[in-house]
């Protein structure tokens, strides 16, 4: 791909992501028909993850659960330094800040229900988060964006942890469908 990961639109990524020819995200065993099934490696293609599964990733340094946190500080932080971050604490303290309050929706525990939505061929899909957090989640993005400046926290995003993420999904939904729904997640389940 000649456009750099973090700059690409996500209409490009999910299109990319979910075409049945795609190598990039091609399931790593045969999967039975009507199910769709894909799994993206950061490492071979870090342009296929969205940016809102990326920042939950970095977000995982705030974490109450110890292991995950120190983990993704393992994962990060040298690799912050790195990219020019020369105090690794004052990118951190800034991200909480930006953060808030959907770091709040996800350490309270709440029995929210999970978001859906209809595609346009009438399925009702269930989304793996509660409507509550999927919104909060793009309001904390796109304020982490604005402090860091768009295109350098994309890069953070796309160089520092996409690189050490995976992700797989199956599920009963075509390729539309699902495309349908990575488009809804990232516009904040709006």
């Amino acid at each position: 791909m000649d456009t750099a990961a973090w700059a690409l639109a996500d209409a490009q990524r999910i299109a990319t992501r979910v075409r049945p020819q795609s190598l990039h995200a091609a399931a790593a065993e045969p999967v039975p028909a009507g199910v769709y099934s894909e799994h993206v490696d950061g490492r071979r293609h870090p342009e296929l993850f969205l940016r809102f599964e990326l920042f939950d990733r970095l977000l995982g340094a705030f974490s109450a659960d110890q292991k995950r946190s120190t983990n993704a500080h393992r994962l990060y932080d040298r690799r912050l330094a790195a990219f020019g971050y020369e105090s690794v604490n004052q990118f951190w303290a800034a991200l909480d800040w930006a953060a808030q309050p959907y770091l709040s929706t996800v350490r309270t525990p709440v029995h929210a229900p999970r978001a859906a939505f209809t595609s346009r061929s009438g399925k009702k899909m269930v989304l793996p988060v509660a409507l509550e957090q999927c919104r909060a989640r793009a309001v904390a993005l796109e304020r982490a964006r604005t402090l860091f400046g768009s295109a350098d926290f994309d890069r953070v995003l796309y160089t520092v942890v996409a690189p050490q993420a995976d992700h797989s999904f199956s599920a009963t939904v075509n390729a539309a469908e699902r495309a349908e729904q990575l488009e809804y997640m990232a516009g904040g389940c709006r």
